[in-house]
């Protein structure tokens, strides 16, 4: 990857603002801008062509051609990082300026995003801290998934009964390309699918195998416009179709639905959420006030309770909270919760289960590592709360 395309990775031009900040429109449509760096011994030169796709270089003046140095991290010594940080923040400068961010890199993945967000009012989350970009569609009322689209290397996708996909890269447009992206490398998405269909599935172009899931229930499907969206769309509304369970009517018969189990009294819903021991001390803050606030993309309303999962190494459920306000308008400190729109709710602590409620315990009640917000099963809450 060069030294530019990291910072207008996930973001495409508003090209009114770049034209504000002092980019120049040419006779073929594209936007250049240049300015003089290093005491005027560098020249900074980026174009935007008029689909929208970003090309930088850095300029020695003194020898009248690209600095490559700046593109490898190996000829990083102090004069070659000091150039890299002066021009990288002119490119971040720029960026924020004159870029609307993106969820994703290519131009399918973020189409794709956008319609699932019209159809259903669900925007990707991005739980994985180490894996960035990588975005789960999920059903808010249960925390199970049925899309992910992350970046994958396609050299390693397959087809059944073969070692590898191996197709050459494809040619996306505008700003969300290939070009902008590692070589080999890819987005991707996973989607749920009945097991019948997915040899016949894998057989088009663009479908695989599915990377890292179950490949008997779910295929991978390249986001390179080669399956159109509506196709994909189709496929979506499946998987999502899978994550809305089943309940029981007042006759008993079971029915598909994504709330919560009818028949039962209007009363608190129960949730089971996560805690990346990781990113934020729980224990420290509520040893100042047991009234703490929680991020939420769920529909918490006041009076539920939360059952909170601390992920590995603690890999059990430690907490139990009450609802007190949600829905609360909040900036949070990592900026990509902004952008989603992410709320947050307040909750006090009911009691803290000593020692916690272990993840072996809660596969007895068939309930693995909690990665989203779902319901809280009656059984395991019934043996959680046992002695208590």
């Amino acid at each position: 990857m060069r030294f530019e395309e990291r910072y207008f990775l996930r973001k495409i031009p508003d090209l009114e603002k770049l034209k504000a900040y002092g980019f120049r429109q040419e006779a073929d449509g594209s936007l250049k801008y240049e300015k003089l760096l290093r005491e005027e011994t560098f020249r900074a030169e980026l174009a935007v062509d008029p689909a929208g796709a970003v090309r930088g270089q850095l300029i020695d003046l003194e020898f009248g051609d690209e600095f490559y140095q700046i593109h490898s991290d190996n000829q990083r010594g102090a004069f070659v990082a000091e150039i890299c940080e002066e021009y990288g923040e002119l490119l971040e400068e720029i960026a924020e300026a004159g870029f609307i961010p993106q969820p994703f890199i290519l131009a399918q993945s973020n189409r794709i995003a956008r319609r699932v967000l019209a159809e259903f009012g669900e925007k990707p989350v991005f739980p994985f801290k180490k894996i960035e970009g990588a975005g789960v569609f999920e059903n808010p009322d249960n925390g199970k998934w049925y899309g992910l689209i992350m970046e994958v290397d396609r050299n390693k996708l397959k087809k059944p009964g073969t070692l590898s996909g191996g197709k050459a890269r494809g040619s996306s447009q505008n700003t969300g390309s290939t070009e902008d992206m590692p070589k080999h490398m890819t987005e991707a998405m996973n989607v749920k699918v009945r097991p019948e269909t997915v040899p016949e599935l894998t057989k088009r172009e663009g479908i695989y195998e599915c990377y890292h899931m179950n490949k008997k229930h779910w295929v991978t499907v390249v986001l390179e416009d080669e399956v159109p969206d509506e196709d994909i769309m189709s496929l979506l509304r499946e998987s999502r179709s899978f994550t809305l369970g089943k309940r029981r009517t007042a006759s008993g018969r079971r029915k598909g639905s994504g709330e919560q189990p009818a028949g039962k009294s209007e009363g608190p819903r129960k949730w089971l959420m996560p805690a990346n021991v990781n990113r934020f001390d729980v224990p420290g803050a509520l040893a100042k006030d047991p009234v703490i606030l929680w991020k939420h993309g769920t529909r918490v309303k006041p009076g539920d309770l939360v059952y909170l999962y601390f992920s590995a190494p603690v890999s059990a459920i430690r907490y139990r909270f009450r609802v007190l306000e949600s829905d609360i308008e909040y900036h949070f400190s990592e900026e990509r919760m902004n952008e989603r729109g992410e709320k947050a709710m307040r909750m006090e602590l009911l009691q803290e289960f000593v020692p916690p409620f272990s993840i072996s315990e809660m596969r007895k009640f068939g309930v693995g590592p909690v990665r989203g917000p779902r319901f809280m099963p009656e059984e395991l809450e019934r043996q959680l709360m046992k002695g208590k």
